[in-house]
């Protein structure tokens, strides 16, 4: 839980946007940041199986490269313990903003921020 925390914290928007199109069993939020310039969407995947989504805005274009921040652990009953080795960490990678669907790993939750253009 303090990981999706500081990940939302320091990455999400302040301004919501609907979401809509979702594929299911994923579950989406997405929100502006306050200039509006930077979209910021995160994808649920509760399931064993990845799962892809194609993002697709009404209004703006998705510029250049994007971030994505992936958690997730092993299997669904990973958990940090002090001490030990991390089994849940935060992954972050530069993704390009202009493909066709991005894929959501199983058992995760993934931040995408893209700037707008």
């Amino acid at each position: 839980t303090g990981l999706v925390l500081k990940l939302y914290r320091n990455e999400y928007g302040q301004i919501p946007v609907a979401v809509s199109n979702v594929p299911r069993p994923l579950d989406a939020a997405a929100a502006l940041d306050e200039a509006q310039a930077v979209l910021t969407v995160s994808i649920v995947n509760p399931t064993e199986k990845p799962v892809s989504w194609s993002p697709s805005l009404t209004g703006k274009n998705l510029a250049g490269e994007g971030t994505c921040w992936t958690i997730g652990g092993t299997d669904k009953l990973a958990h940090n313990v002090p001490g030990q080795e991390p089994q849940v960490r935060i992954v972050e990678e530069k993704i390009k903003a202009d493909a066709d669907e991005y894929v959501v790993p199983p058992m995760s939750l993934s931040l995408y921020k893209f700037a707008l253009k």
